[in-house]
């Protein structure tokens, strides 16, 4: 039984436990003052809230561990005691449940448990399917944001787009009544920097002539506020791979090195040292290489040089394959099938067959 059907189950018998002691104390004292059955609704209401807090605290505290401190397989091996593949609760996902199960795949796609990974994503999905008012509140919204993201780091291209479509729409069409705190008010800026992120860096088909919408500076101000290291190492990511295309080399290896510093143990930070590595070797080869050939005029010896020249572009090609940005992306994509569809309008639809 996973964690959240778990809590469903508590929840059920914490209400039956307050509820049998609201009552027995009512009915021995009902002669007691008036405003004794105020006090004890009180006392109801806080120690019904109780499991809820802690529930959220303890959820909390699990996602700290990849957006905080970048490390998932720490993290892969809490969702697992948590039993977090399990079906979901008939009643469907909390938000805050969704987005721990998608912190859960992607986790899993970055230790390699991509079928798992594919798990997750249908969870998620039963969770979205279950909802039939997306106009109420921003839930869908996150979780067609998180579905999209996933979906781009499974390769499901069309599905990404779907659903960031989805996302798109939600944050247009849903009442600005029904955004409340800073994290739903901001929910435009979080999504578009998670999800241009992800589709930048894990859809290998990602149009090169598309401008990320964000700059590092964004992500100075964003992170620690509105997302967490893990989302602004992967945005500097990207960053670094359009400087790349665009052939800023210093601006590249400076993101690069943030990258590294920030999430060493994610596939991003250990890209990010293999190309900084990279970057590096092909600076000083260049330099080597102008001496060489001065070297080379002055000495004679022009076929070592040429023997020592082709062993370091063998190293240097080796080394190429390994720190592409290409290799984050999977050679075939995990469990395609059709996405969820909301219709944010009136009704929302049933779930296209998948």
């Amino acid at each position: 039984m996973s964690a959240f059907r778990r809590f469903r189950a508590v929840m059920v018998v914490w209400t039956i436990v307050l509820l049998t002691v609201l009552i027995t104390v009512i009915a021995f004292n009902a002669n007691g003052p008036s405003w004794l059955p105020l006090v004890l609704a009180a006392m109801y209401f806080v120690l019904f809230c109780a499991p809820f807090v802690i529930y959220v605290r303890i959820i909390g505290s699990a996602e700290s561990i990849l957006d905080t401190q970048c490390d998932p397989e720490a993290f892969v091996r809490r969702c697992d005691e948590m039993n977090l593949s399990d079906s979901i609760p008939r009643n469907g996902l909390y938000r805050w449940e969704a987005v721990l199960l998608h912190r859960y795949g992607i986790a899993l796609v970055d230790v390699g448990r991509t079928e798992d990974a594919a798990v997750i994503r249908r969870r998620i999905e039963d969770g979205l399917d279950r909802r039939k008012h997306p106009l109420r509140n921003v839930d869908c919204s996150v979780m067609v944001m998180n579905l999209a993201d996933l979906c781009a780091r499974l390769g499901d291209a069309n599905a990404a787009w779907v659903y960031a479509g989805q996302f798109y729409d939600g944050i247009r069409l849903v009442p600005k009544s029904a955004r409340s705190g800073k994290v739903d008010k901001s929910l435009d800026t979080t999504g578009d920097v998670t999800i241009r992120s992800s589709m930048f860096l894990f859809l290998s088909e990602r149009a090169e002539s598309n401008r990320l919408p964000f700059t590092d500076s964004d992500i100075d101000v964003f992170e620690g506020s509105l997302i967490g290291h893990r989302l602004a190492a992967e945005a500097r990511m990207a960053l670094a791979k359009q400087a790349a295309l665009e052939g800023d080399r210093e601006k590249e290896m400076s993101l690069l090195r943030q990258v590294a510093g920030a999430a060493p143990k994610m596939r991003v930070g250990k890209l990010a040292e293999r190309r900084c590595a990279l970057l590096k070797d092909n600076k000083a080869g260049a330099s080597n290489s102008s001496d060489t050939n001065e070297d080379t005029k002055a000495s004679g010896q022009a076929d070592a040089n040429n023997n020592v020249k082709a062993n370091k572009e063998t190293s240097v090609s080796s080394q190429t394959e390994t720190a592409k940005y290409e290799s984050l992306c999977l050679s075939v994509a995990v469990d395609v099938h059709a996405p969820i569809m909301k219709v944010y309008g009136e009704q929302p639809s049933r779930a296209q067959t998948r």
